[in-house]
């Protein structure tokens, strides 16, 4: 059985805001700190029907588990 600090450390999320470069096939390639990150987009961007465009300043987590 996993104990509560357990659960803590697999739930944790870096969030970092980057640059989107371009948008392929469901993918986001966003840039932060002159790294590329590959991306599912995700919330209101995907749900509400907003359009992501290149030049777009996001915000990404990355999942730690």
């Amino acid at each position: 059985m996993k104990s509560q600090n357990d659960l803590a450390i697999t739930q944790r999320q870096i969030k970092m805001k980057g640059i989107l470069l371009k948008v392929l096939s469901g993918f986001c390639y966003v840039e932060v700190d002159g790294k590329v990150y590959e991306c599912k987009p995700r919330g209101n961007s995907r749900h509400d029907g907003v359009g992501l465009l290149a030049g777009d300043n996001v915000e990404i987590s990355l999942l730690d588990n």
